[in-house]
Formats: structure tokens, C-alpha cells, sequence
């Protein structure tokens, strides 16, 4: 696969490993050119992406991921509630 960086942003990708990454065109077409005719190259990135599908898009990782989120968000939820309870309680520091 040929990408810009732009159509790369937010992927879990290496370039030269299972993607080749071109900023301009003239870069770009070389470059699709070159892994249009090296079958040993798109072997390899064939391999190297299915492996980062395997490991990185399947349920498992994107469950663990979730939850790290949903646990993050629940924290920082429960942490600002408790804030807010707590100054409700104590009140204005100047009537104490």
C-alpha cells in the first residue's frame, strides 16, 4: 500500500514495513511504480500488515483499549463528583 502521511494519520503503520508512505506526487508515483513490480516487497508488507491486523484490530486488543478508556473516563467522572460533593459540603471557606 501507498499512502500520503496525511491518509496514514491515526494508523499503527511503519513505513517501509506495511506501508509506503509519499508526500508528494512525483514521490508518490515512484513509489507506486517501485512496489507494483517488487512482489518480495509486497510479500513482506503483506505478512507485517496481517500480523499488525492480527495483534492490533482484532476484539481482544480493541476490548482492552475500551475498557482502558471507559475506566479512565469512569476516574475522572468519579473524581470530579467527589470534588463537588466535597466542596458543597465544607461550603464557602468564609463561613467556617
Amino acid at each position: 500500500m501507498v499512502s500520503t502521511p496525511i491518509g496514514a494519520a491515526g494508523r499503527v503503520v511503519g513505513d517501509g514495513v506495511d506501508i509506503m508512505l509519499a508526500d508528494d506526487p512525483e514521490r508518490f508515483a515512484d513509489t507506486a511504480a517501485r512496489v507494483a513490480t517488487d512482489v518480495a516487497s509486497q510479500e513482506r508488507r503483506a505478512r507485517a500488515g496481517r500480523a499488525q491486523a492480527d495483534t492490533g484490530c482484532g476484539w481482544d486488543p480493541l476490548a482492552v483499549r475500551l475498557h482502558a478508556l471507559l475506566g479512565s473516563v469512569a476516574n475522572d467522572r468519579t473524581r470530579a463528583v467527589v470534588r463537588s460533593a466535597s466542596a458543597l459540603i465544607a461550603g464557602p471557606a468564609d463561613e467556617l
